[in-house]
């Protein structure tokens, strides 16, 4: 389907139109002077012409090369997570060890008189 230059413009692409704009003014492709210019002809803009007429001299997202995904990075294993595997690790020995000496007969008092008749 042919894009008509003599077709009227809706809200949407005037402000699709605006956002190139200022994307192109951040790329350094626009001084402040030429972007506040087009900008006022872009939201003004009644005809597909015009909003043509603005962007005419800038590249288009066709015409710019695919942007370079960055290489997936190997997940890390954050030090944080292994201090508290660790700290788990320790507890459950504890926990293991407290109970084994509880039945053994070595828990609190022995030695003092407090545990139970031998």
């Amino acid at each position: 389907m042919a894009i008509r230059n003599d077709l009227r413009v809706s809200d949407a692409e005037r402000d699709s139109a605006a956002a190139a704009l200022r994307e192109h003014f951040v790329q350094g492709r626009l001084t402040l002077e030429e972007l506040l210019g087009r900008l006022d002809t872009a939201l003004t803009a009644r005809m597909r012409s015009q909003l043509d007429g603005v962007l005419s001299d800038l590249p288009s997202r066709k015409d710019r090369p695919a942007p370079v995904s960055p290489e997936p990075a190997e997940p890390v294993f954050p030090a944080r997570y292994a201090a508290v595997a660790l700290l788990i690790i320790v507890m459950a020995v504890w926990l293991v060890l407290a109970a084994w000496f509880s039945q053994r007969g070595y828990g609190y008092g022995y030695g003092y008189g407090y545990g139970p008749p031998h």
